[in-house]
């Protein structure tokens, strides 16, 4: 208990419910989170004015209400238990109770219409969060509006940078700590605060400043950053200089930094030049930003402009890039996350936003020396990964035994409808890959498992809904894996109201057909008595052999029931299927075998008596 993360707190919320019940359930619930104080920490309680800056629902909490307060050792166990109390506690009290469960500024609510998805895709978030720091800072920059009649207005610069802003924010995907925003500021106050924003940094802390609006070259081939009040003809003075914004990078102790450039560059024109010099001028913007610094990543949405300049104004489209569109689209719907690792790094976000622009736009990426991955986001959608079954059962589908895969299936549905998702989808897996089994028991014996059992509940609106979570970083321990120490006892299905009791093997192998039909071949029933287990039928057909003797007609009639019988009723245990006691199973071809032994037999027997003369 050494490492610890930051405090979780706790609050009962229920309709219709006294200040003092709450604190009654409340107390409740601390009580059963002490008995696991290895895994949940110290539980605290206090009050109300103890909840952190930010809590969202502080009116559903009354002035003497009772809050949990405790620091988990590992905070996605703690959330399980959590989820597993309030059921608990709901089911006893016959009435619905929700706790929320603050961490940092933001809170989830748990409730008992959580589901079992709902629940692992917080674990996973957790998990994922692990790795992100609390120094996490960004600037985003955006104008649409200009001073400057030269230079057009663009619709969304500024609506877009305000996306980014609140993407960014959002502690369930970006989880930065801290998030300022400038529209449509002059250049006096966007220098100002990019100086700012670099100064005073740690090596560690990650640092991302996005700037959306115009670029413009200057007569000396430098790009020039456009704000609100910059001026064409007064670059320098009205204008961030990328000069401006290198520096300020460079003195920088941080060594985690990501510069993102939306312009459309309307700037890939020389001060003072005419149009036919500059149209479709390349603008090489990546250059104008690097370093011979350390841990540094820039990306350009395009580099050529799509302008024409008459010396007064701009024509042409203006409207802002998709570059923008897609950086947040990426980040909000978890689709950068290419790897599935739950967290959304800088390259894989720009690939994403790459490959939807492609044909309208060519951006560009730059990174200089760094040490590790820079982590824009969480993946707010993470991919649910199958925990691992034991080799017994992921190898079940290959082996050769039928009982054993009914025994590997009736496990595999016992795991397919409990209460850990994980294991639900590892065990739908290996059932569906029953379905194709040749022998068609085996399929359905699959598929009547994979119907009836209950599928994960769809997504519930809570009654008080879920905001994102704000996750720092927690220490984890590896969640055990299920493991079989004794090898799967293969077990028939039981029938669901079955009439008639049926016959199980007596091992888990199955009966041979051949051993059955030879035993019977020599005396009616004797397959059914020592081979398949069936007493009252072997003895039976026995009986009716031995009394055919006196009646010789009847003697082949019984020999050809008998092992037709035998084989079948071997065949159809071998499958798995039930038999019942006194069902006849018989297989005509076996029986039109044992016809044609009887026929050579007599003819042998004829050819036989004429050689010897009798």
């Amino acid at each position: 208990m050494d490492e610890k993360g930051l405090p979780v707190y706790l609050f009962i919320i229920a309709d219709n419910t006294s200040p003092e019940e709450i604190n009654e359930l409340t107390g409740e619930l601390g009580e059963s989170l002490q008995a696991f104080e290895d895994q949940a920490g110290e539980v605290k309680y206090v009050g109300r004015d103890s909840l952190p800056k930010g809590t969202k629902t502080p009116e559903l909490v009354f002035a003497q209400q009772i809050i949990i307060e405790l620091i988990p050792i590992v905070t996605p166990w703690v959330l399980g238990k959590i989820d597993e109390i309030v059921k608990s506690i709901s089911a006893r009290r016959q009435r619905p109770i929700s706790a929320t469960v603050q961490v940092g500024s933001r809170e989830i609510s748990i409730a008992p219409e959580t589901t079992s998805r709902q629940l692992a895709q917080y674990k996973e978030i957790v998990k994922s969060a692990e790795t992100l720091t609390n120094n996490r800072y960004a600037l985003i920059i955006g104008n649409s509006i200009y001073s400057d009649q030269a230079l057009p207005s663009l619709n969304s610069a500024g609506t877009d940078a305000a996306t980014l802003a609140e993407v960014l924010k959002d502690g369930r995907i970006g989880a930065f700590s801290h998030v300022d925003t400038l529209i449509d500021a002059d250049s006096h106050k966007i220098k100002q605060t990019i100086e700012k924003f670099f100064q005073g940094r740690r090596r560690d802390d990650l640092l991302l400043l996005y700037f959306s609006g115009h670029g413009i070259k200057n007569k000396f081939g430098q790009l020039v950053l456009a704000a609100q009040d910059t001026l064409i003809d007064a670059l320098r003075a009205t204008g961030i200089s990328s000069n401006f914004v290198r520096e300020s990078m460079d003195t920088s102790e941080s060594q985690r930094q990501i510069l993102i450039l939306d312009c459309c560059y309307s700037g890939a024109i020389v001060q003072g030049a005419k149009s036919e010099q500059v149209l479709g001028q390349p603008m090489n913007s990546i250059e104008a930003f690097q370093s011979t610094g350390f841990g540094r990543v820039i990306i350009t949405a395009s580099e050529a402009t799509q302008y024409a300049y008459d010396g007064q104004r701009f024509e042409g489209h203006t409207e802002n890039s998709h570059f923008t569109y897609h950086l947040v689209e990426g980040l909000k719907s978890g689709n950068a996350d290419h790897d599935n690792d739950g967290l959304i790094e800088v390259g894989e976000l720009y690939e994403y936003a790459y490959e939807n622009v492609r044909g309208k736009q060519t951006p560009t990426m730059s990174t200089s020396a760094r040490e590790g991955k820079l982590f824009v986001s969480i993946n707010p959608n993470p991919k649910i990964t199958p925990a691992k079954l034991p080799k017994e059962l992921a190898d079940a589908p290959k082996s050769s035994d039928r009982v054993y895969k009914l025994g590997a299936i009736h496990e595999l549905g016992l795991l397919f409808k409990g209460e850990d998702f994980r294991m639900s989808m590892a065990a739908e897996g290996v059932l569906s890959e029953f379905l194709k089994d040749d022998s068609r028991v085996i399929s359905k014996a699959a598929s009547d498992v994979l119907e009836r059992a209950p599928r994960p509940q769809p997504e519930t609106e809570s009654k008080y809904p879920r905001a994102a979570l704000e996750l720092p970083p927690v220490p984890t321990t590896p969640q055990p894996e299920l493991e079989s120490k004794t090898p799967i006892e293969p077990q028939l299905p039981e029938g669901e109201g079955s009439p008639t009791p049926t016959t199980p093997p007596k091992s888990q192998r199955s009966p041979s057909p051949i051993a059955a039909a030879i035993l019977s071949f020599f005396s009616g029933g004797l397959g059914q008595l020592l081979v398949l287990g069936q007493r009252k039928k072997g003895l039976t057909l026995i009986l009716l052999f031995l009394f055919s003797l006196f009646i010789p007609i009847l003697s082949p009639l019984i020999i050809i029931i008998g092992v037709g019988d035998a084989y079948g009723t071997a065949q159809k245990l071998g499958d798995g299927s039930t038999v019942k006691e006194w069902e006849l199973n018989i297989n005509w071809k076996a029986s039109a075998v044992v016809v044609v032994l009887m026929v050579l037999t007599i003819i042998l027997a004829m050819v036989f008596v004429k050689l010897l003369g009798l």
